[in-house]
């Protein structure tokens, strides 16, 4: 009889520590899900912002059953309000900008989002971030730059601050403009140059469950 207990309590145990397994496994799909949907937004606001229209919410069914879909995949991105300003060890960083007319370059920054969502309503997981892209009056009209989520990783370079603007005799990333004279060759440079702070990445990633 204790044997038989025994081997009963050893079952118990092994189906308790499939579920869990088998909820982990679970939730680290969910997580992928949000991650992946979050880097779709960024892809979707720089074809916004280089359309010059304003990023427009989505939402997309992630896993059907035979009830129809079960899990929603809800997105949206805003332009973030005010605009980060630089912080911490780095407030002293600046962005070195293009002003010439043809380029016009500036700064602009989204608070982005992507929750899972169950059939009942109830949210399954929330992911967050804020970024940030170099505009242009010229193609591509948009670049990412910086975030301020670090565990984007390589989707948003590593979570890095601004690195666009840089004078940098090594890694220089400065836009110049220069006139040509089409009858003698001879060039004029047209640089105009603006300076903006930049924004670190000092924000802790936003998580729900």
């Amino acid at each position: 009889m204790v044997l038989i207990a025994f081997i009963a309590l050893i079952g118990d145990t092994i189906i308790a520590a499939s579920a869990s397994l088998g909820r982990a496994v679970l939730h680290a799909r969910e997580l992928q899900v949000v991650r992946t949907g979050l880097a779709s937004t960024i892809e979707a606001t720089q074809s916004a912002i280089a359309h010059n229209v304003a990023p427009q919410p989505r939402a997309t069914c992630a896993y059907d059953d035979a009830n129809g879909c079960a899990l929603t995949l809800k997105t949206a991105s805003v332009a973030a309000t005010p605009a980060p300003q630089a912080t911490g060890a780095c407030g002293a960083c600046s962005a070195t900008m293009q002003g010439n007319a043809s380029v016009a370059e500036s700064r602009a920054s989204y608070s982005m989002s992507a929750t899972l969502v169950a059939r009942n309503g109830e949210t399954i997981v929330t992911r967050r971030g804020t970024v940030a892209f170099r505009t242009f009056n010229a193609a591509p009209f948009a670049t990412l730059v910086g975030s301020l989520d670090g565990t984007l990783d390589a989707l948003m370079n590593g979570g890095t601050g601004d690195d666009g603007g840089s004078a940098s005799a090594t890694n220089g990333t400065l836009i110049h403009v220069q006139y040509q004279n089409t009858n003698t060759g001879s060039g004029l440079a047209a640089d105009s140059w603006r300076v903006q702070d930049e924004q670190p990445a000092t924000n802790l990633p936003d998580w729900s469950r």
